[in-house]
């Protein structure tokens, strides 16, 4: 039987997708796992779990056996791989008004860039067009990974 995963919820993890982690796909459960640097390098220190604060030792115990057993996870894409500020670029070029694109364009330069963005298209009134843009190149990201991963998906 070919293994299925969900593909809003590989999006959603995506999107909360930042440097200082890692999102795992178990093939054993079928679940995600959010994984921290911080909570792998305890795993691979081995320190006994009780050293660590309640809320930390699940985490640690899937990192611990994400490194014993590989080979049952598959990482998500990384924000390297996800590059949201291409996703907005590409979402600048699909603007009618140039006015809006240029806007949205020079926004993007600099510090701040990704806040900036966001709270301009709040302020345009385009928004919810972002995130259903953003949300659509997620899932084409996800659909690639799955492909590549050679898994099956249900889109619902």
């Amino acid at each position: 039987m070919e293994t299925v995963v969900k593909l809003k919820e590989i999006i959603d993890e995506m999107d909360l997708s930042h440097e200082e982690s890692t999102s795992y796909w178990s093939k054993k459960t079928g679940e995600v796992a959010l994984i921290s640097d911080e909570m792998m390098e305890a795993a691979e220190e081995g320190a006994p779990l009780e050293d660590y604060p309640d809320w930390m030792r699940e985490p640690i115990s899937i990192a611990a056996d994400i490194l014993e057993h590989g080979a049952d996870y598959v990482a998500l894409p990384s924000p390297y791989d996800i590059h949201e500020y291409r996703i907005m670029e590409s979402f600048c070029s699909i603007q009618k008004d140039p006015g809006i694109a240029e806007t949205l364009m020079q926004d993007l330069k600099g510090s701040g860039a990704f806040r900036r963005f966001k709270d301009r298209t709040h302020e345009l009134g385009i928004e919810t067009e972002w995130y259903k843009f953003k949300e659509e190149a997620l899932k084409k990201i996800a659909i690639e990974w799955c492909q590549k991963n050679q898994l099956g998906y249900i889109d619902a």
